[in-house]
């Protein structure tokens, strides 16, 4: 029981870890906002747009590992001599850390965008 009760903290520590990195990047979005909001929609790219004025898909991320945290702690509490296979828990750490690198990736390449497209258009006007 002990080993089965350490697997689940470990998992828990993995969704605790992404919820983070869900609230730094909504953090991130929302101090970027105010920069982006004075640019024409013409001038964003569409991913940057998309993600600066439709942020609240950044806090529902974590929401499918938080329920199966849920069905399985519970189920845990019925029954204390089922344990968790070694693939469910692979499965559910890579699901975790693809879904991390996505939210990552999206909001740094809305936040980068920008910035690309606004010194390549300064750098043809100079020329």
């Amino acid at each position: 029981m002990l080993v089965e009760n350490k697997d689940m903290k470990s998992l828990a520590a993995h969704t605790l870890l992404f919820i983070v990195v869900c609230v730094t990047c909504q953090v991130v979005v929302a101090a970027c906002a105010s920069i982006f909001q004075n640019m024409t929609p013409d001038f964003l790219p569409v991913i940057t747009w998309r993600i600066f004025h439709h942020a609240g898909w950044i806090m529902l991320c974590p929401l499918p590992w938080l329920m199966w945290l849920a069905v399985q702690w519970r189920a845990r509490g019925l029954d204390q001599t089922r344990e968790l296979s070694e693939r469910a828990r692979a499965i559910f750490v890579w699901t975790v850390s693809l879904a991390a690198i996505g939210v990552i990736g999206l909001i740094g390449t809305g936040v980068i965008r920008p910035l690309y497209a606004f010194a390549i258009n300064n750098y043809t006007a100079l020329s």
